[in-house]
């Protein structure tokens, strides 16, 4: 074990959580929340996953999702359209050197505008709330391959914090942008975060148009195709 800077790091190199109780911000009700997800899905884009969790060599794990079924259900949303992109659209993707976006990135995927309908409280595990915790940006910037580490030290801080309703933390893309991982595990559940709208991105043009502008002007990357019609 040895550190870096206030982070304590494993023999692999790795932050380890010092176990300290984090910091939490209360998301207020009438926050607006957006997500990127399929539009294939049988799912409401509000319902909260409760399928067995991924295990943690699992090519396709998330982030942040609890480890076991302790914690309940979760759902990812965003801050801002910009945050869904970069965590709905980009965040398993190196961001495109030629500066252009495959058509495959987009396509059934809808874009969904939720309100909070009550006060939630979350766990911070950004800015200054990190350096109590004795992690880094690194907890929200890291690639897939250190997800089981991500997650494993992201269920210890919920244990720890057990009354929050999830976490807040920045987009990988983008770390102006915000996202949060919301838990069921208390009384939040869908019924609070009401659908304003769900839109295919490809096939609803005001969708498309949204979503192609965030991706042009804070991410630098132009479609190549043209709706759902054009294959890129």
């Amino acid at each position: 074990m040895r550190t870096t800077g206030w982070a304590w790091t494993d023999h692999m190199g790795r932050e380890r959580y010092n176990g300290h109780p984090p910091m939490t911000r209360v998301i207020k009700a009438g926050t607006e929340l957006h997500r990127i997800s399929s539009s294939k899905s049988k799912h409401s884009p509000n319902s909260f996953n409760h399928a067995e969790p991924l295990s943690l060599d699992d090519e396709f794990q998330g982030r942040f999702e609890p480890t076991d079924r302790s914690h309940g259900g979760y759902l990812y949303v965003a801050e801002s359209i910009t945050g869904a992109v970069a965590e709905g659209i980009l965040r398993r993707s190196r961001l495109p050197a030629g500066g252009f976006v495959r058509r495959t990135l987009l396509a059934d995927k809808a874009h969904t505008v939720m309100v909070l309908e009550r006060d939630v409280e979350v766990a911070v595990l950004m800015d200054g709330g990190l350096p109590i915790l004795g992690l880094t940006s690194a907890i929200s910037s890291c690639f897939e391959e250190d997800y089981a580490w991500s997650r494993t030290t992201c269920h210890r801080i919920l244990d720890v914090a057990a009354d929050t309703d999830g976490v807040v933390y920045r987009c990988r893309h983008n770390a102006a942008e915000t996202a949060l991982m919301l838990l069921d595990r208390h009384e939040l559940d869908s019924s609070a975060l009401r659908i304003v709208s769900s839109c295919d991105i490809l096939t609803d043009r005001g969708t498309r148009e949204q979503v192609l502008k965030v991706l042009k002007e804070t991410f630098g990357l132009q479609y190549a195709g043209a709706g759902g019609a054009r294959r890129v």
